[in-house]
C-alpha cells in the first residue's frame, strides 16, 4: 500500500534526482561515482535504490487502525487549517482518549 503522508518539496526533488542519476547510469554508461556528483545525490541512496526500487517503510505496524489514523489526520490538519495551537497534553489527550475507545 502506498504511503498517505506528505512529502516536501525538499524530499520529492531528492528522490527525483536518485532517479534521474540512475536513468544516467543505466542510459548514459555513466559511473555510479560520476552519477552521484553530478546530480549530488548519495552513491550509496542510489545503489540501494537500483537494487530495491520499492523500499519498504523502516519500523512497526502502526498501532492504530487505519480509520482512526484518518480521523487523527483529519483532526489534526483541521487544527493546522485553522491556526489552532496544539501542544503536546493536546496529542497525547486526543491520542489516549482514541485508544480507550478502541480498546472498549
Amino acid at each position: 500500500m502506498a504511503s498517505r503522508k506528505l512529502k516536501t518539496a525538499v524530499k520529492v526533488n531528492k528522490e527525483l534526482m536518485v532517479k534521474a542519476a540512475i536513468k544516467a547510469v543505466k542510459e548514459r554508461g555513466l559511473s555510479e561515482n560520476a552519477a552521484a556528483l553530478e546530480f549530488g545525490v548519495c552513491r550509496m541512496t542510489m545503489r540501494r535504490r537500483k537494487e530495491y526500487p520499492n523500499p519498504e517503510p523502516h519500523g512497526g505496524k502502526t498501532k492504530f487502525p487505519q480509520w482512526a489514523e484518518d480521523i487523527l489526520a483529519s483532526f489534526l490538519l483541521n487544527c493546522s487549517d485553522m491556526v489552532a495551537l496544539l501542544n503536546r497534553y493536546h496529542c497525547v489527550q486526543l491520542f489516549s482518549e482514541l485508544a480507550t475507545e478502541i480498546g472498549e
